[in-house]
């Protein structure tokens, strides 16, 4: 089976910590959802994929972190995949027009706590 290398570092957040964004996705602003993974290149997101509003393309924008070492970024992404499964249905987020900076600062962080959880 073949396995797609991701091309930034991963963190599993579920069961590890607890880490929630925010964000505003048309006139809406959505506050404490938790964040299932992290990476440099985005975030996978526990929301109601079936909500009309999270659809494949759509910009979510000011995405902000509960995290203190990252609470001070503001991120856009765009919803490149939903799934509805239950409750662990939600959509992963490719972040856009993000700066060196912020994708370092990201992968960090990763790479950080992947070794405080020993799953480096």
């Amino acid at each position: 089976m073949h396995h797609e290398k991701r091309k930034f570092r991963r963190l599993p957040t579920r069961g590890f910590m607890d880490c929630t964004v925010e964000f505003s996705l048309d006139e809406h602003r959505f506050k404490d959802i938790p964040v299932l993974s992290i990476s440099a290149g985005g975030a996978y997101l526990a929301v109601d994929a079936q909500q009309p509003l999270f659809e494949k393309g759509s910009r979510l924008c000011g995405i902000r972190f509960n995290v203190p070492e990252l609470n001070t970024m503001f991120l856009d992404g765009l919803i490149i995949h939903k799934m509805s499964l239950g409750e662990i249905g939600g959509c992963g987020v490719e972040f856009a027009g993000t700066t060196d900076l912020d994708r370092l600062a990201i992968d960090t962080f990763v790479a950080t706590k992947l070794a405080e959880f020993g799953l480096d």
